[in-house]
């Protein structure tokens, strides 16, 4: 599994401040299965499968 760091990922796309917005709150709001899933963290990294 690849984790993305959150910041360097958003930064590298050139995530629009609104859009960060949006996915941080997608992120919160995301059932207990999809966060254990995607191993959310706090700050927003997760992990992707390769």
């Amino acid at each position: 599994r690849l984790r993305m760091e959150f910041a360097s990922w958003v930064a590298r796309a050139r995530t629009p401040t609104e859009r960060i917005d949006a996915i941080r709150s997608l992120q919160r709001a995301a059932p207990e299965i999809v966060a254990a899933r995607f191993a959310l963290e706090d700050d927003g990294s997760f992990l992707l499968d390769t």
